[in-house]
């Protein structure tokens, strides 16, 4: 990938630009189901994408005065284009012998925004913006009922007010629109490249709507805390499918929480931080299977320790951080569930100069056996015995890495 950039500044305001494209080819094989579709060959695919890049970016900022109001408005464009040359097909140790489908991409996006931040007063100020996003898909797909074009439009606005701060806190109110794009395939998939029978296609782009409510303190000396609750309504979840190493899109839902982040300068030598986060998450229309989200984290705790003198040129620094994920639902009913997952990881190190430093990292110091990953679905570990049973990548055992850093 090559990209290239530029800053200006004028009398009439100041941005920035950029220009990138790039090329990459992957090779992907995967078997998540053994022998349960082919119980002589397994079912081990390669998933091929070929890809060409490029677009660019930038935007315009102008700061001014409306009466006493402070101003400053920033107008930008996102463009970006894909040639993808992508193939689904079954292999056997790494040899090809049929193929699942076949597609030359187009797609292109064109994203123009706008945006204006306000200052009222002391106490109180606003930010509010819209993005406008358009896609275009063209898809040459091997089955001729997979072959179109599609293209789609959403425009997303956002506000946000804060208030203060008061006492060296300040609160914030905002919400807005987003979105999630599907696979452009899907967007003109007719019939299923597998099993051949009718597959509805799936919106090209899917609206989310949010919003959250925020307090931010530097009431304590040295602490820096926030406390935001919020909400996000998807209008269709990506669900992993186990067969096709894939997402596909599901049923609209529903997600609140609570974040609380702290950041705690000790003393210029220490620093101390802590991320609390609780969700709740649903689909939001009734079906039997039950409304539970398969892989939705309900507690995350991400903690630390820092050392480190940042006036000098030389000396010691480490860190201690531990990260952790609560139990997950690994289908609707939430009958199966995944275990906790914590790491803990280390570093000590020492810089001798302003240009030399030495340090030592240590992952998963406890050396737990934790899933990274967790799933569950249907398999055939060995030919005929298929059933439901749970898929699971571990963490990577306790390693460590040295690293010797020059900085010019």
């Amino acid at each position: 990938m090559l990209a290239l950039e530029g800053h200006y500044d004028q009398d009439a305001g100041h941005g920035e630009w950029t220009v990138f494209g790039g090329w990459y080819d992957l090779d992907l094989y995967s078997n998540f189901t053994y022998f349960l579709d082919d119980p002589v060959r397994g079912d081990q695919f390669r998933q091929r994408d070929e890809r060409s890049f490029g677009g660019l970016r930038g935007h315009h900022t102008w700061d001014y005065g409306i009466g006493s109001v402070d101003v400053s408005s920033t107008a930008g464009l996102q463009i970006r284009g894909d040639v993808i040359d992508n193939a689904l097909e079954r292999t056997q140790a790494r040899e090809v012998f049929a193929v699942t489908r076949a597609d030359e991409i187009g797609q292109v996006s064109v994203s123009p925004y706008v945006e204006t931040a306000a200052k009222f007063t002391p106490w109180f100020r606003t930010q509010a913006g819209v993005r406008a996003d358009w896609y275009s898909f063209d898809v040459a797909s091997d089955r001729p009922e997979n072959t179109g074009s599609e293209t789609d439009f959403l425009a997303s606005p956002k506000l946000t007010a804060v208030f203060g701060p008061w006492a060296k806190t300040e609160i914030s109110i905002g919400a807005g629109m987003g979105f999630h794009s599907n696979d452009g395939r899907g967007a003109v998939t007719r019939l299923d490249p597998v099993s051949g029978d009718p597959a509805d296609p799936v919106d090209p782009l899917v609206r989310s709507e949010g919003a959250e409510i925020g307090i931010r303190t530097l009431a304590v000396p040295g602490l820096q805390s926030s406390l935001t609750f919020w909400m996000l309504d998807i209008d269709s979840e990506l669900l992993f499918v186990g067969d096709a190493g894939s997402t596909e899109a599901s049923r609209p839902s529903r997600r609140y929480g609570v974040e609380f982040a702290n950041y705690w300068t000790v003393n210029p030598w220490v620093t101390l931080d802590a991320d609390f986060s609780l969700s709740h998450a649903r689909f939001r229309n009734e079906d039997p299977a039950g409304n539970h989200i398969p892989g939705s984290v309900r507690s995350v705790v991400a903690a630390g320790v820092s050392l480190r003198d940042p006036s000098a040129e030389s000396g010691f620094f480490g860190s201690l951080r531990v990260r952790y994920f609560g139990p997950r639902p690994l289908e609707e009913s939430n009958t199966q569930r995944s275990s906790d997952t914590l790491l803990m990881n280390a570093q000590a190190g020492w810089r001798f100069n302003r240009t030399w430093s030495l340090a030592v990292d240590v992952f998963n110091l406890l050396d737990r056996s934790d899933s990274d990953v967790d799933y569950f679905y249907e398999s055939a570990i060995t030919p005929g015995a298929a059933r439901e049973q749970r898929h699971f990548h571990p963490v990577e055992p306790i390693s460590a890495r040295v690293t010797l850093t020059a900085r010019f």
